[in-house]
């Protein structure tokens, strides 16, 4: 068997335990509760055990094929690193701007009243309340994610496609594996389901490509994992609380969850994830020259 075909054979045996493990419990619930009722139950925490789905894949995945556990990329890798620890918060800060600038501007707020009024000690405080407790909560789950798609599906893709393609395809395979809640009406909606599916798969390859920097420049998944848990932690309401002021409330309820979902996730992503695509591009560039 050669080298190529033994990575597709690991590479669909992971995506065959990691969507299993994850869309069968997401339609069987959608299908008894339906979706607002599901995640308003106590059957709710079923969503967030289904984000070890891929970390299952990763560990599963290398015992049945005898792969082996050499690279995991579970190491912190803080001497040398520290710095791309630090990138995680200032790419959401720089989200979260983004996000104001585009809600106001869209909205013809171009004075930034809110913004320029802003104690910028009492917003840092009130961050650092945010960032504490729900962070580490979230960053397990997050785990889960992040060990499987940076961490065995990113690095698989790239040996079969190159980089571009490990982006690209990898964030794909991403976004769809969230496809029955998405369809369902998460994160954009109800009433527009492949639309719905197709700006998620947008979102996760700009994300990806983020993520997957921070891993490569690292050989660790926790930067990411840190950065997916900040994500997670849906600061774009913060933002949009404190930040959109000279908007009235009235404007600001007539905001559909498909128009919030492109003005603060699919249209921020894509301006800082291009960004990052080129950064990795760049990388890989320079590999090329020196060898």
């Amino acid at each position: 068997m050669t080298n190529k075909k033994q990575t597709l054979l690991r590479l669909g045996l992971f995506l065959l335990i990691a969507f299993s493990l994850t869309w069968i419990p997401h339609f069987i619930c959608l299908h008894i509760f339906g979706y607002e009722d599901w995640l308003t139950s106590a059957f709710g925490v079923i969503v967030t055990l289904t984000m070890y789905a891929p970390m299952l894949g990763n560990i599963l995945t290398r015992l049945i094929t005898k792969e082996g556990f050499r690279d995991l990329k579970l190491r912190f890798r803080l001497k040398g690193s520290l710095r791309y620890y630090a990138i995680p918060f200032l790419t959401e800060f720089f989200i979260m701007l983004m996000i104001v600038i585009i809600i106001n501007c869209t909205h013809g707020n171009w004075k930034f009243e809110a913004l320029a009024e802003a104690s910028l000690p009492d917003v840092i405080s009130e961050l650092l309340l945010m960032l504490m407790m729900p962070l580490f909560y979230i960053a397990l789950p997050c785990f889960g994610e992040e060990f499987g798609w940076r961490g065995y599906l990113n690095p698989k893709l790239e040996q079969l496609t190159g980089t571009c393609g490990a982006v690209i395809i990898g964030g794909i395979i991403w976004g769809l594996w969230h496809a029955p809640l998405v369809a369902a009406g998460y994160n954009f909606g109800t009433g527009h389901p492949a639309l719905s599916v197709l700006l998620m798969c947008i979102s996760c390859v700009f994300v990806n490509a983020v993520l997957f920097w921070l891993t490569k420049k690292t050989d660790s998944v926790f930067p990411a994992v840190l950065l997916h848990s900040i994500m997670d932690l849906n600061l774009q309401t913060f933002a949009i609380q404190y930040f959109t002021g000279g908007i009235s409330e009235e404007t600001i309820k007539k905001i559909t969850a498909l128009q919030g979902g492109l003005l603060g996730m699919v249209i921020p992503y894509a301006i800082i994830g291009t960004v990052f695509f080129i950064l990795l591009l760049r990388q890989r560039t320079k590999k090329k020259i020196g060898n």
